[in-house]
């Protein structure tokens, strides 16, 4: 650590650390030239000739008193150093520092005990509800009365140990550093107190607040014996804790943190990387007039390889390159033997500036506080990008805060956002070739896990999870009230509560034996919709989120085991089900009608990073081996109605989402196949026997049909004989047989070979026995099928297609020009199946003409239209058909026989243009007799009348001037016998 090998010989600086060196000197100076002034001095001796390995004891460090100055001025020259030890940049990601709920400010309270350098601490009544009898630093959580962090600190100090403000001198200010919860921002600042403590049992303490009060001299932190290095959890830093002289305490956790910060950075840069002493008993004024003051010696050696180890760990190559050219003290890991320098200085924690903006953090509020949209993390990526044009892009839960994070960046980051409004189901959605395609030089994707990983996409990504903080409480008492103690229980969640969940796991696991299974590249815990992890020697499954997608895929994997679920939202804890026998004969039927398939069609999703080029390879070589024709399409989404144009294609075998073809595969007119599937058709891997495989992002997938599958590492035999010594194999360099990969590819083949041999063998076999092969085409006509058998098999044939046909044509998205095709079809099947019926009963078979004379719908009615044609589903919908069904329907209605009548059309007579005079001169003769007769009975005065045209032509009422007028002669009749002497006036 720090404390080995505190003095150095004197090496030549490079150029590279010139200037540093030399703001080293000037501190040295200042610190010189305030020695000689009427004040204490601080002096450090050396006990000559004493070597330890640790390098520390050799130098007896004493502080005989302390100045203010002199720890200014350490703060001053360390306040631009990060500690070599620990780096708080490296803690970026442990420790979550976005959009924090509260702030919080501590006092490091340096002081004089009797004239010997110390540090006051305080233990913590037991009385506190959290981090009771711990040791601490006095402070607190800002209150709305303080203006400032520093005067929270102030604050609390004056109520904890009773020490004004007005007798603490303020030195400084330490790196903030996050608290266990992730929630507050804890702010340390140094401050000196002016007054000697004589004895601390005398200090005045709060005992609501702080059980003891307890000062470490400087020796005692310094010294190395009684320190012991432990893990920071939470940010898996290696740091020192100390004992608390004279108590059982220890100083651990975050106060060890800023405790180590605070010797790490001040006091040990200082005195154990800056001066080498000449003579044990000269004070630093001498020391610094002396000649022999030299610069600390440089591993040259042991900084360069660090430093490259540090630059592959956390930069990239560019950055690599663009540091390389651009060296500081900094960037180049200066490092000084002896000196810990596990984590390099590598600039990416938050700046402070950024975190503790106040107008950032307001703007922050109108975001819900349980949701961590990482605003600050956003602001300091993009800046340090220099992005100016930054897509957003949010999953449909999320879309509603889209606006508001997009002014704040836009204000903050001084950029332009885009949000992008496409669909986005899951992390295999990220578009950013869209955002490229529009402009965009950096791109935010919330709301999912980096599956796509940053170093793929083609743009500048974050991937910004959303945490979402919920009642852990209320969920461990669900937990336990609901659950016997002892069970296994797995613990899954979505990513936004995997923090949640680790959590949680910890307070369950007293009571029950917890798994937190994992399916990598997935977060432990995570799981998707298509990926999830098989379980063994479980109880039961838990999973903490909303919805039913994401744990369905695990209770897939996982068909025996019970699985429950907690909303988080609605707090509702719930057994859930899923129907795997149905699920298992859909997929099994769709994988026996893609055996049949004569032509596939291969679907690569291009909503985001859905289509895998490495799957459509594979499924394209297959489809070559097999010598099968296939076509790609490409398609954002996929719909019944839009693979229904594509009438040629047998199969479809789709690269999107798994998941498309397990929950809505019985919706689609064609098989529609996931990449495992196609695999089982192909004969490439077994069907499921217990479980139905989830794992299409997992790296042990079962296959190459899946993304990120790592094919297992196949072992070569013949190296085991030459590690064994074989004689034959020693002297030479290649192996006597071919490489295993080879062996294994043949005996693949061969595999082939004899799969697709016997399946031709028991083909033969059922033909023998009477039964079709696949690939027989139905007659043409029935009358040529001369077996009774084989004419009911053909007869079911058909009507299996009639059943396809009225289940598509119910679809709502056909067109209809389609509807009227498809309906075509039907009555084309429907005229088939009667050619079969009659060519069966001709056999002496069923009379199935006579059983089933009418054809019924699935309510039992029959179906529209006449004998010959009828309409299906929705061509009862067709514009014409639907009039001629509802007039049907109105003339089945039973009217009065005195209104049929007024309801017959003239048309009925015969249209009135189409005389063609036949009876013309029937008319005449009759006409003429009848004149003959009146002649004869009336004379032919009579007679003159008949000759006499009309002079006009009558007035024939319609039929409603008739009903008014009978109308009218009912009332009068009524008014006539009831009300007499009236009379009903009529109006002409």
């Amino acid at each position: 650590m720090y404390s080995s090998a505190p003095y150095y010989h004197h090496s030549k600086p490079s150029s590279s650390t010139a200037d540093a060196l030399t703001d080293r000197q000037s501190s040295q100076n200042l610190i010189s030239n305030r020695a000689t002034l009427n004040t204490p001095t601080l002096l450090a001796t050396e006990a000559v000739g004493q070597q330890s390995p640790l390098g520390f004891d050799s130098h007896s460090i004493m502080f005989d008193q302390t100045t203010l100055d002199g720890y200014t001025s350490l703060l001053t020259r360390s306040l631009s150093t990060p500690a070599s030890g620990i780096n708080p940049h490296h803690i970026r990601y442990k420790f979550s520092t976005e959009s924090p709920v509260r702030e919080a400010g501590v006092l490091v309270p340096l002081c004089t005990v009797n004239g010997i350098p110390s540090v006051l601490f305080t233990v913590r009544s037991s009385n506190l509800r959290t981090h009771s009898n711990e040791v601490s630093f006095p402070g607190g959580v800002r209150d709305a009365v303080d203006t400032s962090i520093q005067a929270t600190a102030l604050r609390e100090t004056m109520e904890e140990i009773g020490i004004p403000s007005t007798n603490i001198q303020i030195l400084g200010q330490s790196t903030p550093a996050p608290s266990k919860t992730y929630s507050t921002i804890v702010t340390p600042y140094i401050g000196f107190i002016r007054s000697d403590i004589k004895q601390v049992s005398d200090v005045w303490f709060n005992k609501d607040e702080v059980a003891q009060v307890v000062a470490i001299s400087m020796v005692d932190l310094l010294d190395p014996s009684k320190q012991q290095i432990q893990t920071f959890r939470g940010i898996g830093v290696k740091i020192s804790t100390w004992p608390v002289p004279g108590t059982t305490h220890r100083i651990w956790g975050l106060t060890a943190y800023i405790l180590d910060q605070f010797i790490n950075n001040i006091v040990t840069k200082y005195h154990f990387g800056e001066v080498e002493c000449c003579n044990p008993t000269d004070d630093i004024h001498k020391i610094h007039q002396s000649s022999c003051c030299r610069e600390p010696s440089v591993n040259t050696t042991n900084a360069s390889s660090r430093a490259e180890l540090a630059r592959k760990r956390f930069i990239g190559k560019q950055q690599q390159k663009i540091a390389s050219n651009n060296e500081n003290v900094q960037d180049a890991a200066l490092t000084l033997s002896g000196v810990s320098t596990a984590f390099p200085n590598i600039k990416s924690v938050i700046p402070v500036e950024i975190l503790m903006d106040e107008q950032l953090n307001d703007a922050i509020k109108v975001l819900p506080a349980n949701y961590n949209f990482e605003i600050h993390k956003s602001v300091w990526q993009i800046r340090k990008h220099g992005a100016k044009k930054v897509a957003l892009q949010f999953p449909e839960g999320l879309l509603m805060f889209a606006l508001a994070i997009a002014d704040i960046l836009e204000r903050f980051a001084n950029v332009e956002t885009l949000v992008m409004g496409d669909v986005t189901y899951g992390a295999c959605c990220i578009d950013d070739y869209t955002a490229r395609a529009v402009g965009c030089d950096y791109m935010v994707h919330y709301g999912h896990s980096c599956l796509i990983p940053v170093d793929v996409t083609s743009i500048k990504t974050l991937y910004v999870f959303v945490d979402i903080a919920i009642d852990s409480d209320h969920f461990t008492a669900t937990v336990r009230r609901n659950i016997d103690t002892g069970k296994r229980i797995a613990l899954v969640a979505t990513i936004q509560f995997i923090a949640s969940l680790q959590a949680v796991s910890k307070d369950l696991a007293s009571d029950y034996t917890l798994f937190v299974p994992q399916a990598k590249p997935l977060s432990p815990g995570e799981i998707l919709g298509c990926t999830a992890p098989k379980l063994v020697d479980q109880d039961m499954i838990i999973y903490l989120g909303d919805g039913r997608f994401h744990l369905e895929s695990i209770m897939i994997a996982n068909p025996t085991l019970p699985a429950y679920r907690y909303d988080p939202y609605s707090k509702v804890f719930t057994r859930e089900y899923y129907e795997h026998e149905e699920m298992r004969e859909l997929r099994e039927y769709a994988i026996q009608q893609g055996k049949k398939a004569r032509k596939f069609g291969l679907i690569v999703g291009t909503l985001g990073r859905q289509g895998s080029p490495k799957v459509r390879k594979y499924l394209e070589s297959q489809f070559v081996a097999h010598n099968i024709p296939f076509v790609t399409v490409l398609l954002s989404e996929i719909f019944p109605a839009k693979l229904a144009l594509f009438t040629d294609v047998d199969a479809w075998v789709q690269i999107s989402c798994p998941r498309l073809s397990i929950d809505w595969g019985y919706s689609f007119s064609k098989p529609l196949l996931t990449p495992y599937e196609a695999a089982v058709v192909f004969q490439q891997t077994p069907k499921w026997e217990s479980s139905y495989p989830m794992d299409f992002y997992a790296k042990d997938s079962l296959g190459p049909w899946t993304p990120n599958h790592v094919p297992p590492t196949v072992r070569d035999p013949t190296k085991k004989k030459r590690i064994m010594g074989s004689k034959t194999n020693k002297n030479t360099s290649k192996p006597n047989s071919f490489p295993t990969a080879t062996k294994s590819r043949k005996m693949a083949r061969n595999e082939e070979k004899a799969q697709s041999m016997l399946y031709r063998f028991r083909e033969a076999q059922r033909i023998e026995a009477g039964g079709s092969s696949g690939n027989e085409k139905r007659p043409y006509l029935a009358s040529t099928v001369k077996s009774l058998k084989e004419a009911e098999k053909w007869r079911r044939d058909v009507i299996r297609e009639i059943s396809k046909k009225i289940e598509h044509i119910k679809d709502s998205g056909l067109t209809d020009f389609q509807v009227r095709d498809l309906n075509d079809e039907i009555n084309k099947r429907m005229r088939e199946r009667r050619h079969w019926e009659v060519q069966i009963r001709e056999l002496g078979g069923t009379d199935y003409i006579r059983r089933g004379r009418n054809v019924l719908d699935l309510e039992g009615k029959s179906v529209p239209g006449t004998k010959g044609y009828r309409y299906y589903g929705r061509a009862t919908e067709l514009p014409g058909i639907k009039e001629l069904f509802q007039q049907a329907a109105l003339d089945s209605t039973k009217v009065a026989p005195e209104d049929m009548w007024h309801r017959v059309d003239s048309d009925y007579y015969g249209y009135r243009d189409e005389d063609n005079g036949r009876l013309v001169a029937f008319e005449q003769e009759e006409e003429l007799e009848t004149k003959n007769a009146v002649i004869d009975r009336f004379g032919k005065e009579g007679a003159e009348y008949l000759d006499m045209t009309q002079i006009q032509l009558p007035s024939v009422p319609s039929q409603q001037e008739v009903k008014d007028w009978f109308m009218r002669k009912r009332k009068q009749e009524v008014a006539d016998r009831y009300l007499q002497p009236y009379s009903l006036v009529v109006e002409h």
